[in-house]
């Protein structure tokens, strides 16, 4: 227990509660990937472009994700493009490069 002390003297606070069965109303973003069916990449995006509201306690804390958010019509049609869009292999410009190793 945590001690606290005040003008009338010292107490002991009770520990916190946390109800372990209790519904969160926030997710992580592990499980907002699965709810979503897309990979945590794609939600870490979608919370980059303000598609996906988050929060982090502390910067490099989990993100908290809310659970109406990830039900939202908006959040849901932007998580299947974005699954669906097609992959195409970036090209990365060699001007000005030596080439390292010779092509066959």
């Amino acid at each position: 227990m945590e001690r606290q002390s005040s003008s009338l003297g010292s107490f002991l606070l009770p520990p916190p509660i946390f109800a372990q069965n209790d519904p969160s109303r926030e997710v992580t973003l592990q499980v907002a990937a699965e709810r979503l069916n897309v990979s945590q990449s794609i939600v870490r995006r979608m919370i980059e472009e303000k598609i996906l509201p988050a929060r982090q306690v502390v910067v490099c804390a989990p993100w908290q994700i809310p659970v109406d958010a990830l039900d939202s019509e908006a959040v849901r049609k932007q998580a299947a493009d974005l699954r669906n869009q097609a992959r195409v292999p970036q090209q990365q410009s060699c001007e000005g490069q030596q080439v390292m190793f010779s092509e066959r």
